[in-house]
């Protein structure tokens, strides 16, 4: 069962997409189909949830980098495609994980 909350989370940084979450991990909601999960499926679907959000982060940096990029600053703009690329190193370990857990 899926447990959907809509709401925001206040970040300290400028990004246009929303943070509207599926909360199906432990975060102070406690619901009976909590207990019936095994701790590796409260796992995968947590790294379900991580690499979601690590794409929708990845997708913003990309967008900035092109932003400034066009302001005429690449140092900048190449630093914050490193930053994707990290993002997506960090979410292709988490679907390795992921497939461990199959």
């Amino acid at each position: 069962m899926n447990h959907h909350h809509d709401h925001n989370h206040n970040h300290n940084h400028d990004h246009s997409h929303d943070h509207n979450h599926n909360h199906d991990q432990d975060q102070d909601h406690h619901h009976d189909i909590r207990s019936e999960l095994t701790e590796t499926e409260k796992l995968a679907r947590l790294l379900n949830h991580w690499i979601a959000h690590n794409q929708s982060h990845a997708d913003t940096y990309d967008q900035w980098a092109r932003r400034i990029k066009d302001q005429g600053d690449s140092p900048t703009a190449d630093l914050l495609f490193e930053a994707v690329n990290a993002t997506h190193s960090i979410s292709k370990l988490f679907e390795k994980a992921l497939e461990r857990l199959k």
